[in-house]
């Protein structure tokens, strides 16, 4: 007879047990190092957690944003390694300034909520970490009645949690119009068991309104001479130009990205001539008191500031209602993209966006370079992908 599997709250005492089994000083305000051991212990139980190889890309998304994150929400403590790992990224960024910055993790289960508490606790993080017990949902709102979290004030919203309450509560979050231009939106198993109506809402864009999740517009798509291409409208938002008026911008912008690329100041670099006996030209070298000569320093060449990386260009504009973002290939192509001026991790959307284009329209053996692109598959995967639909 097979032996039934732990429950999660079995799983969570039993890691509580052999954490506080070790001597203390093992893990006492060292975040890092308990994160690793309550990998190790989950690994070994197969038991489920948010596990530090999938903390790379946020750690790295927090320590690049500016001004520095102070305020975490977290949808799913479980046993609080990964809330363990935001309090220590904002100890990290702040240092002895980290007293006004907080992470607020949200767990429904009594027994998995207290060994979170004394894993906090035990890696010197209680001050900074806090751990709501209950739903969810109600504990956001109740700290946005205390002014804890405040509107536009989250810079990174996790879910972890039961996914069937990913939309719910990113809604949620929403309503209290909680997110500003560059929060961070986490959630793990998106594809397995899945939320698939979470991800169809982000990609199409939330709401809408400040605070909340950004849209995609539209996007054109401009060939190496300047000639438009593409031109699709996914969402509304902007007022609807002409057929005309696209092609006037595809032609000015190709004009102005030209300039802005050329005008890209270039560094000289500074280049040794060949040393020679200081007797055999005395308008080449210098001779030193020994005799030898000094090679004279000569300004030969210049070059960009990074070499071997072109010049981009003008490379986004934005207003108080738009953003253009522009991207371009190597082959001269470029794409360019309306969002909301508001909107986060865009170099995502543009990445996608020309893997579809690379599949449907350069691999189509009936597309010419350069020549308009009427690809019916790439306009259905483009607006599906969007809509979160494929």
């Amino acid at each position: 007879m097979q032996e039934a599997r732990p429950s999660f709250e079995d799983l969570a005492l039993a890691l509580h047990e052999h954490i506080f089994a070790q001597p203390q000083e093992s893990f006492a305000n060292q975040p890092w190092k308990l994160v690793k051991a309550i990998e190790t212990f989950a690994r070994n139980k197969r038991m489920i957690i948010f596990k530090e190889n999938k903390l790379i890309l946020p750690r790295q998304q927090l320590q690049s944003l500016q001004p520095s994150p102070k305020t975490i929400i977290e949808f799913g403590t479980y046993v609080g390694n990964s809330a363990i790992a935001w309090g220590a990224i904002l100890r990290d960024l702040h240092g002895e300034n980290v007293h006004d910055c907080n992470v607020y993790t949200f767990e429904l289960s009594p027994v998995s909520a207290q060994v979170a508490r004394d894993l906090i606790r035990l890696a010197g993080l209680e001050d900074l970490v806090h751990v709501l017990e209950g739903p969810a949902a109600e504990s956001l709102k109740k700290l946005h009645v205390e002014g804890k979290v405040k509107a536009r004030g989250v810079d990174m919203a996790f879910f972890d949690h039961w996914e069937k309450f990913y939309l719910p509560d990113l809604q949620l979050c929403e309503d209290l119009k909680l997110f500003h231009k560059g929060s961070l939106i986490i959630a793990d198993n998106t594809d397995k068991p899945g939320a698939p109506d979470y991800l169809a809402y982000v990609k199409a864009g939330g709401r809408g309104g400040k605070g909340a999740v950004r849209a995609v517009f539209s996007l054109i798509i401009i060939n190496k001479a300047g000639g438009l291409i593409y031109q699709r409208e996914f969402q509304p938002g902007l007022r609807k130009l002409s057929t005309n008026d696209y092609l006037v911008l595809a032609g000015t912008f190709h004009g102005v990205h030209a300039i802005t690329r050329s005008i890209t100041p270039k560094i000289p670099i500074s280049t040794h001539l060949p040393t020679t006996p200081a007797s055999s030209s005395s308008n080449v070298a210098l001779s030193s008191p020994s005799g030898t000569s000094t090679p004279t320093p000569s300004v030969s060449a210049y070059s960009l500031p990074n070499p071997g990386v072109p010049a981009t260009g003008l490379e986004s504009l934005e207003t108080d209602k738009f953003r253009l973002t522009c991207f371009q290939t190597l082959t001269g192509t470029k794409f360019l993209l309306f969002t909301d001026p508001l909107m986060a991790n865009i170099d995502v959307v543009v990445k996608k966006i020309y893997e579809l284009y690379s599949d449907y329209v350069m691999k189509n053996p009936f597309y010419q370079l350069e020549m308009p692109v009427r690809c019916e598959a790439f306009d259905r995967h483009l607006a599906g992908w969007l809509r979160g639909r494929t």
